[in-house]
C-alpha cells in the first residue's frame, strides 16, 4: 500500500515477486520502467498491490514527492536498513516494524488510518486488539495493557521521526508512556488501552490486518 502525501509518484508494477522492495530498486541503477506499465498517483491518493509487486518508483516532477509505504509479508521478509539515502536523493526511513507469530488466516483486509487525539481521548476500541501496529507521529500516549502479550517501542529522542528502539513486552497491569517516534504492536490476541493522557493533542498512524467475513 502506498500514500501519497505530496506531489506526483510514479509507480512500476510486476508479477507477484517473493522478494521485498529495496533501496536498488529506488536508486537510477534499476532498469527503467515500460512508460506504458507506470500509474501516476497524485497526492492525496492510495494505492494498493495484491497479486502485482511493485518494481520501482520515482518522481517524474520537478516538486519533491512525500509518500507513506506499507509492506504485510506472510514470511519474514529480508531485513532492510532504517534510514537510507540514495545517490539521487530518495530518503527512506522505517517508522516501525513488527514480526506476528500468528496472522489471520485467508483474505486479509488492511487499513492505514491516522488519527489526532485530543487531551483524554483514547484509541478507537477496533485499533486497541487484534494485529495492529500504531506509530506516534506527535505528542505522546499511555500504554496499558489489558491481554495477551503487548509490545512497545520508546523513541531514540523525543522528537517526531526519530528512530525508534526495540519490540519490549509491557506486562499486564503496567503502564507504559509513548513519545512521539515510538510505536506499539499488538498481535492478533493482545487487547490494550492507549490513552492520550496529556494536554496536547496526539498524532497516531495506526495500521490493523483483519481477517475478511
Amino acid at each position: 500500500m502506498i500514500v501519497v502525501e505530496s506531489g506526483v509518484l510514479a509507480v512500476a508494477s510486476t508479477s507477484h515477486d517473493a522478494e521485498p522492495l529495496t533501496s536498488v530498486e529506488l536508486g537510477d541503477s534499476a532498469p527503467a520502467p515500460i512508460e506504458s506499465d507506470e500509474l501516476f498517483v497524485p497526492a492525496g491518493t492510495t494505492v494498493t498491490f495484491g497479486s502485482l509487486e511493485v518494481a520501482r518508483v520515482r518522481n517524474p516532477g520537478a516538486r519533491s514527492v512525500v509518500a507513506l509505504d506499507v509492506a504485510v509479508f506472510r514470511e519474514e521478509p529480508r531485513p532492510i536498513s532504517r534510514a537510507f539515502t540514495t545517490e539521487d536523493g530518495i530518503s527512506f526511513q522505517l517508522l516501525a516494524s513488527a514480526s506476528a507469530a500468528v496472522a489471520p488466516t485467508g483474505r486479509v483486509a488492511l487499513a492505514l488510518e491516522r488519527l489526532r487525539l485530543g487531551a483524554s481521548s483514547q484509541l478507537p476500541a477496533d485499533l486497541s486488539h487484534g494485529l495492529t501496529l500504531a506509530y506516534v507521529e506527535a505528542g505522546s500516549l499511555e500504554l496499558r495493557p489489558i491481554a495477551g502479550e503487548v509490545f512497545a517501542a520508546r523513541a531514540a529522542t523525543s522528537a517526531p521521526y526519530s528512530m525508534p528502539g526495540s519490540l519490549q513486552p509491557i506486562a499486564t497491569g503496567q503502564k507504559r508512556g509513548i513519545t512521539a517516534g515510538g510505536f506499539i504492536f499488538l498481535p492478533v490476541s493482545a487487547e490494550g488501552t492507549v490513552v492520550n493522557a496529556a494536554a496536547r493533542p496526539a498524532d497516531v498512524l495506526a495500521l490493523s490486518v483483519r481477517e475478511m467475513a
